[in-house]
């Protein structure tokens, strides 16, 4: 590994363990806040929550592969990207199972 390719892996570093934690500890919470948030509201205005914040989860995620598609070339991107969607795709499965077993 050469010194490039480890300042932007320092780089990405925070990042990537940021957004990990983000999605492993709030997730839980957001679903407990959610329903708790929307017993008193109809199935419709709770479902279209869960795709609120089902849709935000997507753009947290896409930013991030924006991102290291700027910093990283053509076979770290590869690594990388299937990386962060398997840290993404963990954290969304995580939220759908705290919502099935709080409900």
């Amino acid at each position: 590994m050469n010194r490039k390719t480890l300042s932007r892996f320092l780089g990405i570093f925070p990042l990537v363990i940021n957004t990990y934690f983000w999605i492993k500890t709030l997730s839980p919470l957001v679903a407990i806040f959610l329903i708790k948030k929307t017993e008193s509201i109809s199935f419709i205005g709770s479902k279209y929550t869960y795709l609120l914040i089902i849709h935000l989860l997507f753009i947290n995620a896409w930013s991030i592969i924006f991102y290291t598609k700027l910093i990283f070339k053509n076979k770290e991107q590869k690594k990388l990207i299937k990386f962060l969607s398997f840290l993404f795709l963990s954290g969304l499965g995580q939220f759908i199972y705290w919502i099935r077993k709080i409900k």
